[in-house]
């Protein structure tokens, strides 16, 4: 069980998806009882604690079919109502080993109990099971929170490493890390660098940005090394929905358009590109400029949208709806009614991007 602290004089308990509250510091407990019936917890465990802020977490996975994805956070007051629920992990990389009971997705959710230590910082930790093969630790800002009100300007000059991207969020597998080095193109400047050589994930990036119905979104990119991994840039809504898709290669830039490409860009190698995008989501439109050049005018979206608030930088393809992987609405399957994964284990041909002067203007908000 976990038990979270006091509000007051009131303290909860929470098991895999019951709960129980105490009105006298843990002496006596009220029946024990179903966590709620808002809540699907899908008997993967579930974590609450007291936050740095004086508020509540609760972490779970939230599911309507079983499957142990996505991992969630919801926060509290009090310690009795939980609401705002954000998504905390919504990557499931595929399931590489066979076995039995094998669910899919992070699972078996631990943070630090009160009187265990507190790591410098006001974070919110949690450690978890990928796929109950890799395990998982993650770090969220304090206070939980879903969204932005100041537009991106970075530049990472003042940035020691990756950990200082407080507003970013970052996926980085072991083989696929994510850091701040220096350029070597240019003597005293810093850059965002994603690295990739894992088979079967990749390296994210997210950095949220005000709710926009039209934006400008301009940075400098690099590709240092295209080996398996090929870089995608995307901006998105607050659904995941994908309105704009770019893919770096070591030649060429590639745009999504209603599902399917048009034709690629040309472009130098090791060479640092400036691209600016400029998006409008009531005509459903965008424009790119390469090196302060048009290159692609009032383009359709791929996908229709009323709004966008997020950027994602990511070293391979856009993994899918999970869901879609059984359509027949039934749960994913366990690891035993699969074969290995050939080459799983193995590192693969290393990719290297790096971004830099990531900036954001929005001219017109909801």
């Amino acid at each position: 069980s976990v038990l979270a602290g006091d509000s007051g004089s009131q303290m909860l308990a929470a098991w895999k998806a019951h709960s129980a509250l105490s009105l006298d510091e843990g002496r006596t407990w009220t029946p024990i009882v179903n966590l709620s019936s808002t809540l699907r917890p899908v008997g993967a465990k579930t974590w609450v604690q007291r936050t740095e802020d004086g508020c509540y977490a609760l972490v779970y996975n939230h599911s309507a079919k079983g499957n142990r994805f996505p991992m969630v956070v919801m926060t509290s007051k009090d310690c009795r109502d939980f609401d705002n629920m954000l998504c905390l992990h919504g990557e499931v990389p595929p399931m590489r080993f066979s076995g039995h009971n094998k669910n899919i997705g992070s699972q078996y959710i631990r943070g630090i109990e009160e009187g265990n230590g507190n790591p410098p910082g006001e974070h919110l930790w949690n450690t978890y099971s990928m796929n109950k093969e890799d395990l998982w630790v993650s770090r969220t800002r304090i206070p939980v929170t879903g969204t932005v009100t100041a537009p991106v300007s970075e530049n990472f000059n003042d940035k020691a490493s990756a950990d200082e991207l407080e507003w970013w969020n970052l996926h980085v597998p072991q083989w696929a890390p994510i850091n701040i080095v220096q350029d070597p193109h240019q003597a005293g400047n810093k850059c965002l660098e994603l690295r990739d050589e894992d088979p079967c994930d990749y390296a994210l990036a997210e950095r949220a940005f005000p709710e926009s119905r039209q934006i400008s979104i301009e940075f400098r990119v690099l590709a240092a090394q295209v080996g398996h991994g090929v870089l995608e840039f995307e901006v998105q809504d607050r659904q995941g929905r994908r309105p704009l898709n770019l893919r770096l290669k070591d030649h060429w830039i590639e745009q999504a358009y209603l599902s399917r490409g048009v034709d690629a860009i040309a472009v130098p190698t090791q060479e640092w590109l400036h691209l600016r995008l400029e998006l409008d989501c009531a005509a459903g439109r965008y424009t790119l400029f390469l090196n302060g050049k048009e290159v692609t005018s009032k383009l359709a979206f791929a996908e229709k949208v009323e709004t966008v608030e997020r950027l994602v930088f990511r070293t391979g393809p856009w993994r899918g709806d999970v869901r879609s992987a059984f359509l027949d609405g039934e749960p994913w399957p366990f690891g035993g009614n699969q074969e290995d994964l050939a080459g799983a284990d193995l590192r693969v041909p290393l990719s290297v991007y790096r971004i830099d002067d990531l900036q954001t203007t929005t001219d017109k908000q909801p």
